[in-house]
């Protein structure tokens, strides 16, 4: 495989990818560590659109796990594959987006957040002090220890974070806070969280006991070790 670092210019990029076509055989993945660029667009100035794949190592990557692997239109299945095992190999958890779209996976997430931090500091609504706190101490932990879709099934029910998502759609008028199709779909289907037994994941009633404790220990482990760090 061979993988480019080069600055986010679509050209460049492109020019990189016909250098390296010229020495390396068919079946040479090429790898873009674009974080935003369409890895389609891409591979558009290659001969074998099917072996250009996006590999997107999270900053600072010698220390970040997880590396985001981007399918562009035409990059054969052959291809994600062997890229996964070439990333479990360098001890790296692929992600991989299966389809591809402006941000890829990592961007979209952390632009959403980081925006809205930006726009509650910039109209006075709050500190950018409190707003750091408030994600260091309220969200981040919580979220290193489950991510979004597992932390909503142990620790709300979905018809509350459904209306509290229409609430502020409505009241603002901004379609980022309307409920997702996929939470409408849980809702109607009863699948509310660990109190059911079902969620976004499924859960064994019987174990629900535990796993709240096992919560609640994990949580209170995460912020000790926080605290020391701090």
């Amino acid at each position: 495989m061979v993988q480019e670092c080069v600055p986010e210019s679509l050209n460049l990029k492109r020019t990189v990818f016909a250098q390296a076509e010229e020495f390396v055989d068919p079946q040479t993945v090429l790898g873009t560590n674009t974080s935003s660029l369409s890895v389609t667009e891409i591979a558009n100035g290659c001969r074998y659109r099917d072996r250009v794949i996006g590999v997107h190592w999270i900053s600072p990557a010698y220390l970040i796990p997880v590396v985001e692997v981007i399918r562009g239109q035409d990059t054969s299945d052959a291809v994600v594959e062997t890229v996964r095992d070439i990333l479990r190999l360098c001890d790296r958890t692929p992600i991989v987006c299966q389809k591809e779209l402006p941000g890829f996976i990592f961007n979209r997430l952390q632009h959403v957040l980081l925006n809205e931090a930006l726009f509650l500091v910039s109209e006075g609504y709050v500190s950018r002090e409190d707003v750091d706190d408030i994600v260091r101490w309220g969200m981040a932990p919580r979220l290193a220890l489950w991510g979004p879709m597992r932390l909503n099934d142990l620790v709300v029910n979905k018809k509350t974070t459904q209306a509290a998502g229409n609430y502020i759609h409505r009241t603002t008028g901004d379609a980022r806070f309307r409920p997702a199709r996929l939470l409408d779909q849980a809702v109607q289907q009863g699948r509310l969280g660990i109190d059911c037994g079902a969620g976004f994941y499924d859960y064994d009633l019987g174990e629900k006991p535990q796993i709240l404790r096992d919560r609640d220990s994990r949580l209170k482990r995460i912020l000790s070790f926080l605290r020391d760090l701090v």
